[in-house]
């Protein structure tokens, strides 16, 4: 996995990081992770 992340400030009291990834394999190159989820897993949804 390689990461990147953000830390945008633009004013007021604090700024906001983001963090922005992918997911590489071997097989398969990037794997494109929404196309693999499951939105519809009741577990998933109480997590997020």
């Amino acid at each position: 996995m390689f990461e990147k992340m953000y830390y945008l400030h633009t004013g007021g009291a604090h700024g906001n990081r983001v963090k922005l990834g992918i997911v590489v394999s071997k097989k398969e190159g990037i794997v494109p992770l929404n196309e693999r989820i499951d939105w519809n897993n009741l577990e998933l949804k109480k997590l997020l």
